[in-house]
């Protein structure tokens, strides 16, 4: 392969990673750039990645499968490999953050031929274990541009600018890509109940069952049809969906479509619903947030104030919930994303983030 490919290093394809994968690739083809991308055969199967993009067969570096045991030991196994078949190439990591250890190890002085993205940016806290996971974080970033490489964090979506930082650090803003429509020709679910939508990949992370209760015990919830929209993992599903029965068995509107939805039918049913509804049990950037700013739905967020000042950068409209779940079960916020008035916003999108990436610059 020639000097100036690349190697897409992502082994995950699960939840909204084979989007950034897409830009990325995209990119690399415009600019008439050879590619391969480095996942686990999963990958080359999965919908998450063939909704989006098709791959040739020598564009698909199977790392095999996905490990059982410790995942640090085996991704530093698999990046040597990846170093030994593509000597040459510059690689660009994803989800940095999760191998800082293996790939400080692994490298092993090819410092001028890797890109990282750190997909959450540490914050600085004095507290022992966050100032560890803060320190190593930043030796990271500190070791590799010592070298002459780049590590980027991710920041949150924001509108195109010539140049993108997010808490000291070099960044590329969490892409949004939506196509163009009329404001108003979006029609609302339901004129006389609350519509609340929960999108994307489901996770522990958003703490669906938890939610669910919360909403359930509201005296107004007659008032409110929860929908959630995205395929829910494996390994949480059956405590959602016996979350669901539960809720609907309280009185609460609740549909389901357990499954991965296409780039326009997300967007289009952001838009039929009065608001997402948001209660990440982490911090970090959220892509569903930044669509729902994007296509003008208001979001109602649970006790993150990161991603409220995120919103608010990004020109959205939060309905902030700030005591947490608990106060879902009163009716005083229900107002709130009633009259919540939100405009469509222009965000920087897939080819804004992958020139950072690729290119250095916008």
């Amino acid at each position: 392969m020639a000097s100036q490919s690349i190697v897409f290093f992502e082994p995950d394809h699960h939840g909204h990673r084979m989007n950034y994968v897409k830009h990325l690739v995209d990119l690399a083809r415009e600019d008439g750039r050879e590619f391969v991308l480095a996942s686990c055969s999963a990958t080359f199967t999965s919908e998450e990645l063939n909704s989006r993009l098709r791959l040739q067969r020598d564009e698909c570096y199977d790392l095999g499968s996905w490990p059982v045991g410790n995942y640090n030991k085996w991704f530093a196994h698999v990046l040597t490999k990846a170093q030994s078949d593509y000597p040459s190439s510059t690689f660009v990591v994803l989800e940095g953050d999760k191998v800082l250890v293996s790939l400080l190890r692994a490298w092993r002085g090819r410092g001028r031929d890797l890109i990282v993205l750190v997909m959450r940016v540490p914050i600085f806290s004095m507290r022992p274990r966050e100032l560890a996971k803060w320190g190593l974080k930043w030796t990271l970033r500190l070791a590799n541009e010592a070298r002459g490489s780049r590590v980027l964090g991710l920041a949150p979506a924001r509108a195109e600018s010539s140049s993108y930082r997010y808490r000291g650090w070099t960044a590329a803003p969490d892409p949004v890509d939506i196509p163009d429509f009329k404001e108003d020709a979006v029609k609302r679910l339901a004129a006389d109940k609350l519509v609340l939508g929960i999108f994307g990949h489901v996770t522990a992370r958003k703490q669906i069952p938890e939610l669910l209760l919360a909403l359930s015990n509201n005296s107004r919830r007659e008032q409110i049809i929860v929908r959630i929209m995205g395929k829910i993992a494996g390994e949480v599903e059956d405590a959602v969906l016996a979350a669901v029965d539960r809720a609907r068995k309280n009185g609460l509107e609740v549909e389901v479509q357990n499954r991965l939805l296409g780039d326009e039918e997300l967007l289009s049913e952001m838009q039929a619903c009065d608001g997402s509804i948001i209660a990440y049990a982490s911090q970090g950037p959220s892509g569903i947030v930044a669509l729902s700013v994007a296509v003008g739905t208001a979001i109602v967020n649970i006790n993150n104030n990161e991603l409220k000042r995120a919103i608010i950068a990004m020109g959205g409209t939060v309905v902030d919930v700030p005591s947490g779940l608990s106060e879902l079960q009163s009716p005083a916020w229900i107002e709130g994303v009633r009259t919540a008035s939100a405009t469509p916003r222009r965000l920087a999108n897939g080819k804004a983030f992958a020139s950072r990436l690729i290119q250095g610059s916008t």
